[in-house]
């Protein structure tokens, strides 16, 4: 019974340091893409956690083999899961042709600025023992057709006060 006992406090332990002991990317600074591919224990969470300052949308795509599924985190917190759509797809390597052909799971995620954000593995029907995902910080949107949204509510605007 001690022997059991010490395995389920182990697994615990594994369980809980897991999460807590990926080393944080800013966002903020965060160019091109991210590729992650080393889990930091059982259950599969990814080796590295992602954090912004300021706030961020976050692209995140799987690569390589189509079909493994993904839940994300935020602050610790079961957000939720990334699927592949139906039918599989082939080997990809780039992250922007896996993000852009729809055909691997992919997610896009809001993360506020203080927030952590991080992923568990919990499907990888290819049976290989990882999964890679790649994870980069979204456009952000021109100042410029920013401005050009805000003349054009501004125009709606006054022409329905004309009509009244």
């Amino acid at each position: 019974m001690k022997k059991f006992l010490s395995a389920a406090a182990t697994a615990i332990a594994l369980f809980a340091s897991a999460p807590s002991s990926a080393a944080l990317i800013n966002l903020d600074t965060l160019v091109g893409w991210d590729i992650q591919d080393q889990f930091d224990g059982v259950p599969f969470f990814y080796a590295n956690s992602f954090t912004t300052s300021v706030g961020k949308t976050v692209k995140v795509t799987d690569l390589y083999v189509w079909g493994d599924e993904y839940r994300y985190y935020i602050n610790d917190v079961a957000i939720g899961t990334i699927l592949a759509p139906n039918p599989p797809a082939a080997f990809e390597a780039d992250p922007d042709a896996a993000y852009n052909s729809g055909l691997f799971a992919r997610a896009l995620i809001s993360v506020a600025p203080g927030d952590v954000l991080k992923f568990e593995a919990i499907t990888l029907p290819a049976g290989f023992p990882d999964g890679t995902i790649a994870v980069s910080v979204a456009a952000a949107p021109e100042p410029g057709a920013l401005a050009l949204l805000g003349l054009g509510l501004a125009g709606l605007a006054g022409s329905r006060r004309r009509k009244q």
